[in-house]
């Protein structure tokens, strides 16, 4: 927690414009979105900790309490003792991203659509 603390407030102090969370923010929703979903208190270990603060995009932060529920449908601590008996037990964020993707979207916003002009068509009838 402490590093995300430092880390958030450091990028905070570069650049403001980009980096807008304030580190105490960043660590109180992590915290938040852990305990106060289906998961509770069994899953506030590090490695899950680590997993969904990866996780914690812009976008995907930006839908509030659907953020929080999202992690209802997720078991986290059954997920990281699968993979874990696996020996992917590093690969829990990427596994956290493709659920978050299949449950709230793709955190990339779709990119809007070229608009071609249109023929005038009373050029065309002259």
């Amino acid at each position: 927690m402490q590093t995300l603390l430092r880390r958030y407030d450091l990028l905070r102090g570069i650049d403001p414009k980009r980096f807008t969370a304030k580190g105490e923010e960043q660590v109180t929703l992590l915290l938040r979105t852990v305990f106060e979903s289906s998961n509770g208190a069994a899953a506030l270990t590090v490695p899950i900790l680590r997993a969904v603060s990866g996780c914690m995009h812009k976008t995907w932060v930006e839908k509030g309490l659907a953020f929080i529920e999202a992690y209802d449908r997720i078991h986290l601590v059954g997920l990281h003792g699968m993979l874990t008996d696996l020996g992917l037990e590093d690969q829990l964020e990427r596994v956290l991203r493709h659920k978050l993707k299949e449950i709230l979207g793709s955190p990339l916003a779709p990119a809007a659509p070229k608009k071609t002009p249109r023929p005038n068509v009373a050029r065309m009838a002259a």
